[in-house]
This record gives structure tokens, C-alpha cells and sequence, in this order.
């Protein structure tokens, strides 16, 4: 294992083969993990509606399913496709607030119609873990992928966190590289 350019342009240090990286929506991947976990001790199903998990959330006919929420078929709108979304970025929200911004928008689709990528869909999966598994998305993460597989060097990310050899972030710009914007991690949650 290797690390290639640099961690951190501003101090030049370099990456290694130990440099933590922010994973962005490969995060995805843990939250279908826990879903299918959750699938294989009996605690949900995959063709289990939405609202059986979580009741409040208004339903939808055709139902959405957690299948739907896993295949990116649920029809419902991207909360991080919509115009307010750079604005609200920076903000640290509840589960409410997030599900709220897209909740009663009308659907891109029937669900299980066709496919386009959703982060609404992630983030009300990463809200049915919590509630089948009744503890928070990262601890569980920790207790069931983490720990038992070993990845030491895996967090949760919250930016407060010291998290040592973690790589900044950075974003091309017309003047070259330039620091990524700051995004509260409660926005992308499960997604």
C-alpha cells in the first residue's frame, strides 16, 4: 500500500498508505451493508414499506420500499439536488429537518419505475437503521463493520473529531486548488 501527492497542500505533507480519507457517497456502501445485516437477522426486509420504519413518514401509492431506498428507484427528490441545498450545506440539522426539505415534494417517478441516483433514499436508510437497530448510524456502524472487520483506521467522519493522518479536502478552481467548502456531516449522514 502507497500514498500518492499530498494529504495537505498547505503544510505539503504527503499520503501514505495511512492517510484517512473522506469517502464521500462510498458511504453508501456501509449503509447497504447495515440494511442487508439488519435483512439477515430478521429484523427487516428488503420489500418492507418505508412507512413500517419509519410510521410517520407519509405514504406514497405505489409504496416505496427499502428496496426502492437500496436501488436508487424510489422516485423521490434529491434533497441535495435541490436549489437551496449549497446555502443549508453548512448547517448542523436533525433527521427531521433533513427529511423535511424533501418529504412532501412530488416524486421524479413512481417507485421501482426506473432508476436515479437519491440521497433523500440513503438518508432515510441510515434513519431505519438507527430505528431497528435502536442506536445511532455510527455506533452501529462501529459495533457491526467496524470493529468486527478490523478497519482501524475507518471513522465516522464529524469534522470536530481529531482524526489523526486525515487528508484535507480540496475542490479545482480556474486559479488551481482551492479548500473544499465546509459541509456539516449531518447533512450527508447515511448518503
Amino acid at each position: 500500500a502507497e500514498g500518492y501527492g499530498l494529504a495537505d497542500i498547505e503544510s505539503q505533507t504527503p499520503a501514505s498508505s495511512t492517510t484517512v480519507y473522506s469517502i464521500g457517497s462510498i458511504t453508501k456502501q456501509f449503509t447497504a451493508a447495515a440494511i442487508l445485516q439488519l435483512v439477515e437477522r430478521k429484523k427487516l426486509s428488503l420489500d418492507d414499506e418505508l412507512t413500517k420504519h419509519l410510521p410517520n413518514h407519509p405514504a406514497h401509492d405505489p409504496p416505496v420500499t427499502l428496496r426502492h431506498l437500496l436501488q436508487h428507484t424510489s422516485g423521490m427528490k434529491s434533497f441535495t439536488s435541490l436549489p437551496t441545498y449549497r446555502q443549508l450545506m453548512r448547517e448542523d440539522v436533525s433527521h427531521d429537518k433533513i427529511i423535511q426539505r424533501f418529504v412532501d415534494l412530488p416524486f421524479n417517478f413512481d417507485p421501482g419505475e426506473r432508476f436515479k441516483y437519491c440521497n433523500s433514499g440513503y438518508y432515510l436508510l441510515g434513519v431505519v437503521v438507527e430505528s431497528v437497530s435502536e442506536q445511532p448510524y455510527e455506533n452501529y456502524l462501529i459495533d457491526n463493520l467496524f470493529e468486527p472487520l478490523g478497519l482501524e483506521q475507518t471513522y465516522y467522519d464529524r469534522t470536530r473529531r481529531i482524526i489523526p493522518s486525515r487528508a484535507r479536502g480540496y475542490r479545482r478552481s480556474k486559479n488551481g486548488f482551492e479548500n473544499s467548502p465546509y459541509l456539516s456531516m449531518t447533512q450527508p449522514f447515511a448518503a
